[in-house]
């Protein structure tokens, strides 16, 4: 289960704390909490990124892939971004920036 990032303070932490992972496109800056029960997720996808459309498909395609692989995310904040290069890929090719990205973001932890 993945939880949704809400709170002012937390994107603020991310950006003050957060370590940075990329891969293909796609971006995450994440913080590890212990305190938290489940990962807590938020989406930046900035208008340099296409129409709103656009924008809120791109959310809905990568909160469905982080969904089905929420078992791979460790308690924390993160804040994922994707650049404007995946706006037409493929849904095999998102789902292997995402297995990329996630990758790299387990690789940190180590």
């Amino acid at each position: 289960m993945i939880g949704r990032l809400q709170r002012r303070s937390d994107f603020t932490r991310l950006t003050e704390e957060g370590t940075y992972v990329r891969f293909g496109g796609l971006w995450c800056r994440m913080i590890a909490d212990s305190h938290l029960e489940q990962p807590q997720v938020g989406y930046a996808i900035g208008r340099s990124f296409g129409g709103a459309v656009q924008r809120n498909r791109m959310r809905r395609r990568l909160r469905v892939l982080l969904h089905a692989r929420a078992n791979q995310l460790r308690p924390g904040l993160y804040l994922v971004g994707a650049q404007s290069s995946l706006l037409t890929a493929a849904p095999a090719d998102l789902g292997r920036a995402v297995d990329g990205l996630l990758h790299g973001i387990t690789k940190h932890y180590e």
